[in-house]
């Protein structure tokens, strides 16, 4: 059924949302206060959803999409929706889940970090099937070939023009990995699938520094190289790092920013990855403790300390919420960057018997950030700050900053 709407809002997943007898219509491409043409899709008890067919009265924020693949790969939600436009409705998507959920007030949301639009990610995941490569369909693992990605670093399109090629002519890729070093752009190629490993060294190893093909590296280098304002990190294939080239830095500031002004003894970082901000941190407080679960991130962690000349930072292997419980040093600065899913029950349990000071939460997904800010029952949000690490999609970032209640400040005091 075809019928006309204007769009009232966007929703979580940047959809735009109409209301008809009491029911969210959700249409994908479609911007606030715009006049549509829809087409009905799926009727659910709660909810439907809807096609667009024409914007009839335009948006002053809609962009006209410059990627061909736009509406079929599911990397980009919002690559018609302007900077100004994708700052805005993040930054008011923070503030409605914190108000919803965590019942914190939108006082307390500060102004979003955000930068460029594009040639923003150092590390892309594609899918191949018979002579085709790309990125998945939107809800579907269906692939869709393409050729080039604008949110990508050139250092990377280089790679994966190439690869896109070999599997033309080859085929037998299943999956490849790249991802390029900030500033350095040393380059990673994994790939794995049905595929003659001295056909993909022939054509790959001038082009990568280094290079793994069925879980064998191929190269001299296991790891890229990857610099942070002054630091050089190390980055394995397995290891976690930020994907923003340009935002990276935005988010970890702010870190820094808050815990230069304060005096803090022992600061844990649990979820370290390859220790990127425990050795930031390392300069401004006497020791840092870091907890991951993968080995290869945690060796990369260790060899950074070393190359960075950093002595106070310790490093440990294996999940937070068993390791966590068995240190017994006093804690004043927990700093957490958890997957998406959010943090487990014993972890923010263990972290309110340690009673820190400070703890700065990073988080990938609001929701799950609310969800774990009412667990911390001792503490006080001092200010949320969204980061736009993933431009012209629904995803956005958040420092949050939480402060021992008052009342309870002179408890578990630590002399340094």
């Amino acid at each position: 059924m075809q019928k006309e709407v204007v769009i009232e809002a966007l929703d979580h997943f940047g959809r735009g949302v109409v209301h008809e007898n009491g029911l969210p219509i959700f249409v994908p491409f479609a911007l606030p206060k715009e006049r549509c043409a829809i087409e009905m899709v799926k009727e659910k008890k709660k909810y439907r959803e809807a096609n667009l067919l024409q914007v009839l009265s335009f948006s002053k924020d809609r962009m006209e999409p410059k990627c061909p693949y736009f509406k079929r790969c599911g990397g980009c939600q919002l690559l018609h929706l302007s900077t100004d436009g994708q700052a805005k409705f993040k930054e008011e998507k923070v503030k409605e889940i914190m108000e919803k959920f965590a019942h914190i007030p939108k006082e307390k949301i500060h102004p979003i970090a955000s930068t460029s639009l594009n040639f923003y990610r150092n590390k892309i995941t594609v899918h191949g099937e018979k002579s085709k490569l790309g990125f998945y369909q939107a809800k579907e693992h269906t692939i869709v070939p393409t050729s080039n990605c604008q949110m990508i670093d050139p250092a990377i399109a280089e790679i994966y023009q190439t690869l896109c090629q070999y599997q033309e002519v080859f085929g037998g890729i299943k999956q490849a990995m790249i991802r390029v070093g900030n500033k350095t752009k040393e380059r990673m190629l994994v790939v794995e699938g049905k595929m003659k490993a001295d056909s993909l060294v022939s054509v790959f190893s001038s082009l990568v520094t280094s290079l793994y093909v069925n879980g064998v590296c191929y190269s001299e280098h296991k790891t890229i190289c990857s610099i942070l304002f002054d630091k050089t990190f190390f980055v394995s294939k397995d290891s976690f790092f930020q994907v923003n080239l340009y935002m990276t830095e935005i988010l970890y500031g702010t870190v820094l920013d808050l815990v230069k002004k304060e005096h803090f003894c022992h600061a844990l970082d649990l979820y370290c990855g390859t220790g990127t901000i425990g050795i930031l941190l390392a300069p401004y407080v006497k020791q840092v403790t870091g907890i991951e679960i993968v080995e290869e991130a945690i060796k990369d962690a260790r060899e950074n300390a070393k190359q960075n000349g950093i002595s106070n930072v310790t490093f440990h292997q294996g999940k937070v919420e068993e390791v966590l419980p068995s240190l017994k040093e006093d804690i004043d600065l927990v700093v957490v960057d958890p997957p998406r899913s959010g943090l487990d029950e014993v972890t923010i349990s263990t972290i309110e018997k340690r009673q820190p000071k400070t703890i700065i939460y990073i988080s990938c997904d609001p929701v799950t950030l609310a969800r774990d800010l009412t667990k911390f029952v001792s503490y006080e949000v001092e200010f949320i700050k969204p980061v736009d690490m993933f431009p012209n999609t629904y995803h956005v970032e958040c420092v949050c900053v939480l402060n021992r209640r008052q009342d309870l400040i002179n408890k578990g005091k630590i002399n340094c």
